[in-house]
C-alpha cells in the first residue's frame, strides 16, 4: 500500500504540470518567461539528486523535475526570455544547495534543497497574497495532496519527509490564500478578470 500511495503521489504531480504545459502550449493560459520554470526545473532535478543520495523514493520530485522541464519546453515555444529577482533568488538557492550537498552530504544537501525551494516561492507567495487569483486553487491543492500520498507512502525518516511534509504546507498555505482571502491591490473589475484569464500558476 506504501508503494501504491509514492506512486500517486508522483503520478498526481507531474498530472498538475502537464496540464499546465498544455494549457501554455496551446494558449489557454498566457505564456511567462521560460527562465522562471527553468530555475524550478532545476532546483527540482536537485531535489531528485539529494532524495535518491539519501536512498529515498524519487517519486515526488522526479514527477516535478519531468513536469517543470515541459512546462520549461512549452514557454520556450510560446513565451519570452525574462530575468527578474525571482529566477535570481533561485538560481542563488540553488547554488548553495548544490554546494552543501557536494560539501557535507546527502541529507544536509536536501535540507538545503527544501530550504531553497520554500525560499524560491516566497515571491509567489507574496503576490498571491496581494492578488489571489481564485482559478489557481487546483496547482496548489493537488500539488498538497500529491504530497500527502508521499508522506502517506514514506518511512516516516526525517529524509523520507521533510520535502513532502514542507511541500504539502506550503502548498496547503497558498491554497487556503487563494480560496479565502480578498485582493489588496487590485480594483474588484481586474480582479474578476485576472481569475477568468488565469488558472494556472507557478508551482512550489
Amino acid at each position: 500500500m506504501k508503494l501504491f500511495f509514492t506512486y500517486l503521489g508522483g503520478f498526481i504531480a507531474f498530472s498538475v504540470l502537464i496540464l499546465f504545459a498544455c494549457n501554455i502550449w496551446t494558449r489557454k493560459v498566457p505564456a511567462s518567461t521560460p527562465a522562471t520554470w527553468l530555475m524550478w526545473t532545476i532546483l527540482d532535478a536537485l531535489l531528485l539528486v539529494t532524495t535518491l543520495a539519501n536512498h529515498k523514493p524519487g517519486w515526488l520530485p522526479g514527477a516535478w523535475t519531468l513536469g517543470a522541464g515541459s512546462v520549461t519546453v512549452a514557454l520556450i515555444v510560446r513565451g519570452k526570455w525574462l530575468w527578474s529577482y525571482k529566477e535570481t533568488i533561485s538560481a542563488i538557492g540553488a547554488a548553495i544547495a548544490t554546494y552543501i550537498w557536494l560539501s557535507y552530504g546527502a541529507m544536509l544537501g536536501l535540507i538545503a534543497g527544501v530550504v531553497a525551494m520554500n525560499t524560491a516561492g516566497i515571491p509567489n507567495f507574496i503576490d498571491l497574497w496581494k492578488n489571489p487569483i481564485r482559478g489557481t486553487w487546483p496547482v496548489w491543492g493537488f500539488t498538497a495532496v500529491a504530497c500527502l500520498c508521499t508522506l502517506l507512502g514514506s518511512d516516516w525518516s526525517s529524509g523520507g519527509i521533510i520535502l513532502a511534509a514542507s511541500a504539502m504546507f506550503f502548498n496547503g498555505l497558498l491554497l487556503c490564500i487563494v480560496l479565502f482571502k480578498q485582493p489588496t491591490k487590485v480594483t474588484e473589475d481586474t480582479y474578476h478578470k485576472r481569475n477568468r484569464t488565469y488558472s494556472y500558476s507557478e508551482h512550489d
